[in-house]
């Protein structure tokens, strides 16, 4: 975009590939000259892991670098990382004070077992606790149970605040899935959601039912149920949709997508309809027909950008999207996308660009979250949604380390977005 073309930021590296520097520069558009905007740097250990990471950003007034951010990590024997430490800059000290401090446990073989988190209280000049997660797991290396505390500095103890179990059968496929809450004047935990899951032989999911616990009634109640139905080749031709209804105590088929795929396993067809309680009849809502270049193969091109089915097998030329206008019993064009592709094989190119792994914490937050990511040369935007789908944020993210003042949104529950190299990623996070 526009404003991802003002900025860059050229990286150096050591002998094993190790990003020590990374320099990110913004253009003045009243001079035409970039300009130096914040640095990092960072060291590693003979094993190659990181322990240091340094940030810093030039002063407006004098010019001078000044370091807002240190990281600090150790590591077990295993590589695993134990401790990370976060410092930032306390304009009034003009100093780096601690910030954030986590501690994490392994076990045996090398499952993340305990995640602890705290916080610098300035006031007792001491770290205090945050949060705590415990997982355990099956012999597999399955996550079985997952749960969180947050510290109560009140009662001075941990305070239950979600649980999740998981249940999988012997080919590893999740078959059920149970969250429970903690209520504060509670002696246990109470369930709150549950899925149940189903898989044909070749573990495909087929069935999954959601339910909701109901205190009143002791038990579960059921609320949503997907059915899947798959060829010979595993490829999804049928999607259902329904909800419960607790007056006749049956389930009510609400949507169904259907897909239609060519003889090399191409998305060929789509068609969704919903089904109309006024008439009782299902009615289409939209369809979409893909074409291809039958003469590249999925092994000679790359899914183009923005794709998110099943990578094509053949090459996509195109995207065709229709709609149905109820009034008039016809459809109408309502999309149309168009692919194409450089002559550049995948093996020109020096390097290429891997899918990125990114970081956000803390969670919950209060005053700030932080973003890392593991490609800071790439151009990054960072994007946080309410629960209504409103976008209440928006930040273009430079270097590994990125900081996010969210004080000034209300406490509750956030979707974010986060888009990198053309890899879109989505996560939860709570504002307290």
């Amino acid at each position: 975009t526009e404003e991802w073309v003002k900025m860059k930021a050229q990286s150096e590296y050591d002998e094993n590939d190790n990003l020590v520097f990374c320099m990110v520069q913004e253009l003045d558009e009243l001079t035409g000259k970039w300009i130096e905007q914040r640095k990092y740097e960072n060291t590693y250990d003979s094993n190659n892991y990181e322990l240091t990471s340094s940030g810093y950003r030039r002063s407006p007034d004098t010019g001078e670098w000044i370091q807002y951010l240190l990281i600090e990590s150790a590591y077990d024997a295993a590589g695993n990382r134990t401790s990370e430490i976060y410092y930032q800059l306390d304009d009034d000290e003009k100093t780096l004070v601690g910030f954030i401090r986590s501690e994490s446990t392994y076990d045996a073989y090398n499952n993340l077992t305990e995640f602890v988190q705290y916080i610098w209280d300035s006031e007792t000049s001491r770290w205090i606790y945050s949060s705590k997660e415990l997982r355990s797991f099956d012999p597999k290396g399955n996550v079985t149970q997952f749960i969180y505390y947050s510290w109560s500095s009140i009662n001075s103890k941990w305070v239950g605040e979600e649980k999740e179990n998981f249940t999988f059968d012997a080919d590893g496929n999740q078959t059920e899935y149970t969250t429970f809450s903690w209520a504060i004047d509670a002696t246990d935990w109470t369930p709150s959601y549950q899925e149940l899951r189903t898989y044909d032989p070749n573990r495909n999911l087929t069935n999954q039912i959601g339910s909701r616990w109901s205190i009143s009634a002791n038990q579960w109640i059921p609320n949503s149920r997907e059915d899947n139905v798959f060829d010979a080749n595993s490829k999804n031709t049928l999607k259902s949709s329904s909800s419960w209804d607790t007056i006749s105590g049956a389930w009510v088929e609400r949507s169904r997508s259907e897909k239609i795929f060519d003889a090399s396993g191409n998305l060929f067809h789509s068609l969704l309809l919903s089904f109309r309680d006024s008439t009782g009849e299902w009615q289409s809502r939209s369809q979409f027909d893909y074409t291809y270049d039958y003469s590249y193969t999925g092994n000679e091109i790359i899914s183009p950008y923005g794709w998110s089915g099943e990578d094509p097998f053949n090459m996509l030329l195109s995207a065709a999207g229709k709609r149905w206008d109820p009034a008039t019993g016809e459809w109408y064009d309502a999309h149309l996308q168009n692919y194409y592709y450089s002559a550049t094989s995948s093996d020109d190119i020096d390097e290429p660009l891997l899918p990125s792994i990114i970081h956000v914490f803390p969670n919950p937050a209060v005053d700030v979250i932080f973003i890392e990511t593991d490609q800071p040369s790439a151009p990054a935007r960072f994007e946080l949604y309410d629960t209504n789908g409103r976008k209440v944020l928006s930040e273009n993210l430079t270097g590994k380390h990125n900081e996010i003042p969210v004080s000034q949104l209300p406490g509750g529950v956030y979707l974010y977005q986060m888009n990198q190299n053309g890899q879109i990623q989505c996560g939860k996070i709570l504002k307290k």
